[in-house]
């Protein structure tokens, strides 16, 4: 969230005539001072037997994504050209072969980027189900947000980052109540109401905009933001565990490292598919399009509530600072 502001105000601020560019460069003190950091904090730290890299298996994933996500977003763009569908036709191809490739490494007993045993545990399983289109929504929702503010609204890139603030605030809020909520409560039915939380959320934004449009003030759409950022929060806080859940101790940083690809294959596909439906109705009008796509996100999250009820159950015991399993 504040990357959305910084980014607000690298381009209003417009350095020496170069418009949007600069938010690339805001990565490179990043870096240095986490590089500088990592050498003076870090521990250091070598495994006695270290994992190899699946080059074959990463370059097949990575191709498949390629071939899945660039289509999606240039497509409608440019009128869906032959290559665009050459593309798609490989996806399918590119995914039995990747699938092929990682049941081969496994069984030669090295460990593949997606190792097949995990993704057959019942916790990853369900839990990816989830745990993509959550992400999905949420990639989605901020791009087609900042395209309605600045775009619709005319608020400027800085306004679109202000935007978003309460939202940000009240994830922030609920990421430092997840901790107590997971010790307290059925971690599974703390996805589905906070799950829920995001669909009201979601639902509340739909309701300012079909009342308000296009004389909205963006922050009439404060109360919205807070309620979804406050459960999207706790969703994602809770999914982590839950879908960690079955996973052996010696492949907890394979699991953690194929969440956190999920993760982010969710934000691109996101934008990919839900923001250019957006794009793709901004003809019939920025509210429109704005509505329907805060309605299929809505619906989205309903039904990640309805199935995280099926999930194994857990929850910490009293006393515990951790939690244990009851499955």
């Amino acid at each position: 969230m504040v990357g959305q502001l910084v980014g607000g105000l690298l381009v209003t601020a417009d350095v020496a005539g170069t418009g949007w560019r600069p938010i690339f460069l805001v990565n490179v003190p990043i870096g240095v001072v986490a590089l500088i950091a990592a050498g003076r904090f870090v521990p250091a730290s070598r495994s006695p037997h270290p994992l190899g890299l699946d080059l074959v298996g990463t370059l097949l994933f990575a191709g498949t994504l390629v071939a899945l996500l660039v289509p999606l977003a240039e497509g409608p763009t440019i009128g869906w050209p032959p290559w665009s569908w050459g593309a798609l036709a490989l996806v399918p191809v590119l995914a039995a072969a990747t699938v092929v490739i990682e049941r081969r490494a496994e069984v030669a007993g090295r460990v593949p980027l997606l190792p097949p045993s995990l993704l057959r545990l019942r916790s990853m399983r369900r839990g990816f189900a989830m745990h993509l289109p959550f992400m999905l929504t949420y990639g989605a929702f901020m791009f087609v947000f900042a395209l309605t503010v600045q775009t619709g609204l005319h608020s400027g890139v800085l306004g679109g980052g202000l935007a978003v603030l309460p939202l940000a605030v009240a994830y922030f809020a609920g990421s430092l109540a997840a901790p107590r909520a997971i010790a307290r409560f059925d971690t599974r039915r703390v996805v589905a109401v906070a799950a829920v939380a995001v669909a009201l959320g979601l639902l509340v934004l739909v309701l300012v905009t079909v009342t308000t449009w296009p004389n909205t003030d963006y922050w009439a759409f404060a109360p919205g933001l807070v309620l979804a950022g406050a459960g999207q929060a706790l969703v994602f806080a809770c999914l982590f565990r839950l879908i960690l859940l079955d996973v052996p101790e010696h492949l907890v940083g394979v699991g953690g490292g194929g969440v956190t690809t999920v993760q982010q294959s969710g934000l691109a596909l996101g934008v990919a598919t839900l923001g250019t439906l957006f794009v793709g109705l901004e003809k019939t009008g920025v509210g429109t399009a704005f509505v329907v796509s805060l309605a299929v996100q809505a619906a989205i999250m309903l039904a990640i509530a309805a199935g995280s009820l099926t999930l194994p159950h857990l929850q910490a015991r009293p006393g515990e600072t951790g939690v244990s399993v009851d499955v």
